[in-house]
């Protein structure tokens, strides 16, 4: 059978990947670990992998290890290799196995345990998120031009959540905690969702609301509109956020092309560049999000400032405990420092030397820039 090929797979790299396994995580998400905490009863046909290190969210020293355990491998075949997101088939004990490997993510430890020594699997509660975030996506307009597009896929999908809902336990631990649970799922995708999505998909976001009547009409013996439009968040500024994200993921172009007019060397964030980004100048930042966006109900009194360091890919962002940004940030369970040296009104960024900073923690400053003036903080 697949899975007892895919558990043997896991466990051969367990006993002889540790030496590349030892500063990076490697987390087993998808159809492998729905099956693994019995809420689906199909089995799992490939396996998706996310790789991080909670202390370096660099993509390109991510890529670096992973391109070298990949070299220990099988490959057949390459069906996509960057910074970003890789997708191979391999051969192993004689069979073919399909491996999606993602390193743009940035899931928090406590969603996920140890599979195998070095191997871990993420919990019942990010699966589950997972699956439904996979709703809004091959829901998509985008989806359905693309050429692997699966009806089959679709049906297995809503499969999987009618299989979700029958379980009450689950379903009913999951709605009391959807607002931590959600929240903390979409900060671990964005940066992800910037690279690879035109829009936000997420289901539970108002300008999607017809997504779930489609459902519905796709195959309405199994999905159950009642209880999917239970799981929707009841946070207060919820709708404020996702609404960042969508507008982020819409005008990427323009707000990256708005920061690389006030490069002397434009460098371009891509696919193969990873998640590092060039600003010449940091303290442009803040001005350019509030024109783009109109951020109407922000002063001018907020700054942005660089601070270097050899470790910026590990730092995190630096405020004053009584920042305004606090609120946000701990509204939204976003590691940070506290500094009382600095002002109230002023956010370091970690940078390096030659102003690289990472894309993760630019768009950070986005998005409390956007709920505070929404939020009107």
């Amino acid at each position: 059978m697949k899975k007892e090929l895919l558990i043997s797979f896991l466990e051969w790299n367990s006993q002889n990947m540790s030496d590349i396994f030892n500063d990076i995580t490697l987390i087993v998400q998808g159809s492998f670990a729905l099956n693994y905490h019995k809420l689906i009863n199909r089995e799992p046909n490939d396996l998706d992998f996310v790789v991080l290190n909670d202390s370096n969210l660099n993509s390109n020293y991510l890529n670096d290890k992973v391109d070298l355990w990949i070299s220990k491998l099988n490959v057949i075949k390459i069906y996509s290799t960057n910074k970003v997101f890789k997708k191979i088939s391999i051969m192993f004990n004689n069979e073919i196995i399909e491996i999606e490997i993602i390193l743009a993510k940035n899931i928090k430890n406590h969603y996920y345990n140890e599979f195998f020594k070095n191997i871990y699997i993420v919990s019942k509660e990010y699966a589950i998120m997972a699956k439904i975030a996979q709703i809004g996506t091959l829901l998509s307009a985008n989806y359905w031009k693309r050429k692997d597009f699966s009806i089959i896929k679709i049906f297995n999908t809503f499969n999987d959540f009618d299989n979700f809902v029958k379980n009450k336990e689950v379903f009913n631990n999951f709605i009391i905690d959807r607002n931590r649970i959600i929240f903390d799922y979409v900060l671990s995708n964005y940066i992800f969702w910037f690279f690879y999505h035109r829009e936000n998909q997420m289901p539970y976001y108002s300008k999607n609301n017809w997504k779930i009547s489609l459902m519905s009409e796709i195959e309405p013996k199994k999905v159950n509109i009642k209880m999917f439009s239970l799981l929707k968040p009841t946070h207060l500024y919820y709708e404020i956020f996702m609404k960042a994200i969508d507008d982020l993921l819409i005008n990427k172009h323009l707000f990256l092309n708005n920061i690389f007019k006030n490069n002397k060397n434009s460098q371009f964030s891509n696919l193969n560049n990873g998640n590092e980004i060039y600003i010449e100048k940091i303290n442009i930042i803040f001005p350019m999000i509030k024109l783009m966006f109109n951020l109407n109900n922000i002063n001018n009194e907020i700054v942005i400032k660089k601070y270097e360091s050899k470790n910026w890919t590990k730092e995190l962002v630096i405020i004053n405990k009584n920042s305004k940004f606090k609120f946000i940030l701990d509204n939204l369970s976003i590691k940070y420092r506290i500094n009382k040296n600095v002002d109230k009104e002023v956010i370091l960024i970690p940078g390096s030397k030659n102003n690289f900073y990472l894309i993760n923690n630019i768009f950070l400053v986005y998005i409390l820039l956007i709920m505070i003036n929404d939020c009107k903080m």
